[in-house]
């Protein structure tokens, strides 16, 4: 996937993306900072910790995101170079290929909902959330 010169550095989630919170999903458009996340800590297990950062970028007309599908049903829409919580960016993620433990089926390039990305960071060991039930990293670290 090409991603034009204007567009790099715009490396985030569509508004629309839901963050696994304690108190349930939540728009990441209307997380602050200290709102508390889920985020994996070093043995790899779920905990609650608060927001350090939080990012909104106006982005052109031309940038796309990507929407991955997966056989379980999640769907997350975020910029191709985003960082997976493993190793790589979403970009790389191919039809029949594995994401977070599901099988992709689908993925497609479309404008990102608001003419806006978003990105968190959460305190913690890896920086790594939940948008819309897919472990993803931070472009904020």
């Amino acid at each position: 996937m090409r991603i034009d010169r204007h567009d790099a550095g715009v490396l985030r989630l569509d508004g629309t993306a839901l963050i696994a919170t304690p108190s349930g999903e939540r728009l990441v458009a209307t997380l602050v900072v200290g709102d508390l996340v889920y985020t994996e800590d070093a043995r790899g297990l779920r905990v609650a910790a608060p927001i350090l950062r939080v990012r909104r970028v106006g982005v052109p007309t031309s940038h796309r995101v990507v929407v991955v599908a997966l056989a379980d049903g999640r769907r997350v829409r975020v910029s191709a170079e985003h960082p997976l919580a493993s190793d790589g960016v979403i970009g790389n993620v191919a039809v029949g290929g594995q994401l977070d433990g599901s099988l992709v089926i689908d993925r497609q390039l479309v404008a990102p909902t608001g003419g806006a990305t978003w990105d968190i960071l959460p305190a913690g060991d890896t920086g790594h959330y939940w948008a819309n039930g897919v472990r993803l990293g931070s472009t904020l670290r």
